[in-house]
């Protein structure tokens, strides 16, 4: 048994996937247009991280099934959301106010892709748990 078939199963038994979400690989997501260079960037690292794990994320235009963006119009209490659309598509939005902590741009962007590629919250301690505790997983921000 390989590496990569190990860590497939115990990715599996650590996570939940969203019922009736059809994932494709590799996920290819598409920078909005206006989206800043330190969302760009992370974006860049949490995808090669994902892609290290055998699950191959690419920020690119070609053969699109989601994209990355950023906005000030979400609550102040929403680090970011994925939208998961009727056709597949997945839309990942960052909240602005995250963009200069590195730390919590990087761990809610790292949980909301992971979304995108079908894993549910989790009751469990870690990036899939669904209550953000600020200060203590996912920084401060304001």
């Amino acid at each position: 048994m390989t590496i990569l078939s190990l860590l497939t199963i115990a990715l599996a038994s650590a996570f939940n996937l969203i019922p009736d979400m059809n994932v494709t690989f590799p996920k290819v997501l598409t920078p909005c247009d206006n989206i800043t260079p330190v969302l760009f960037d992370t974006a860049i690292q949490v995808c090669s991280s994902i892609s290290q794990t055998g699950c191959e994320v690419i920020l690119s235009s070609i053969n699109s099934t989601g994209t990355i963006c950023q906005s000030n119009l979400m609550p102040d209490t929403t680090f970011g959301l994925m939208t998961l659309m009727i056709n597949g598509l997945t839309y990942i939005t960052t909240h602005n106010g995250i963009l200069h902590l590195p730390n919590t741009l990087h761990n809610v962007l790292y949980h909301e892709i992971l979304h995108s590629l079908g894993l549910v919250h989790s009751d469990k301690e870690g990036l899939m748990n669904y209550s953000v505790q600020v200060g203590r997983w996912f920084g401060t921000y304001g």
